[in-house]
């Protein structure tokens, strides 16, 4: 697929693998859109190289120094290593209400309301009319262009917290996807997160998820169990509630 691949050690994936000359790479198309100083291209690069692992894209914000700006100029060409659960969707967090923020990891109604205080100061939206985070619209330019504004409005722990499950892309989509055998004894359960903005869907994110356990009904695997045929059993879909 044409994402990058998750992080393995220090360095996020770049957009053809992750290696130290996609690296440089994205930092150089960075800077010749004129949104990095060329000056920072090297600087940066050996953060990224020096300052890993990182649990998701906000945390290698922090770890490597950059502007949020810096950031938000690359940060979609980048993937990182997450270990968060990922049943439900990305969360629009240019656009989410407050009832829907405050469903990320760690975050409470101050820190809800925090978020919205800081993009409605910035131009942004105060909560988005049909209640969907995930699915409203976005800015495209700007301080809310990318995630990066978040480690200025939340403290750094509960920023890195909620790093993995936030976007402003309203392309970007995810998946909880789970095959089970047909006697019910194993199962594989995997997250897909892929962003639609392209000609072609782009994977961004795919990540074994079977440690976390069975996310459905568990009667489905004791009636497997039991002898039942999947074929038997009513259809059951599960979704994110945002």
């Amino acid at each position: 697929a044409g994402g990058g691949a998750p992080a393995g050690g220090g360095a996020p994936g770049g957009a053809e693998g992750g290696g130290e000359e996609e690296i440089k790479k994205v930092l150089q198309d960075a800077a010749s859109a004129g949104s990095i100083a060329e000056s920072r291209v090297d600087q940066i690069l050996q953060s990224i190289l020096s300052s890993g692992p990182y649990t998701n894209l906000i945390d290698m914000l922090f770890k490597t120094g950059m502007t949020a700006e810096e950031f938000n100029a690359v940060a979609s060409r980048f993937t990182a290593s997450s270990g968060q659960d990922g049943a439900a969707s990305l969360i629009n967090v240019n656009s989410a209400p407050k009832e829907v923020l405050m469903t990320l990891p760690g975050l409470s109604e101050a820190d809800a309301e925090a978020l919205i205080a800081y993009r409605r100061n910035a131009g942004g939206s105060s909560a988005a009319a049909s209640g969907s985070g995930a699915q409203s619209s976005t800015a495209s330019t700007g301080p809310l262009a990318g995630i990066g504004w978040v480690s200025e409005a939340l403290p750094r722990e509960k920023a890195v917290a909620i790093g993995g499950a936030v976007t402003t892309l309203s392309t970007q989509r995810s998946a909880d996807i789970v095959a089970v055998s047909g006697d019910g004894r194993a199962f594989e359960r995997y997250r897909m997160v892929y962003d639609g903005s392209g000609e072609s869907p782009r994977l961004v994110l795919w990540q074994r998820l079977t440690h976390l356990g069975w996310p459905l009904d568990a009667s489905i695997l004791t009636s497997l169990r039991s002898g039942a045929s999947l074929a038997e059993l009513p259809r059951t879909t599960r979704r994110g509630v945002f």
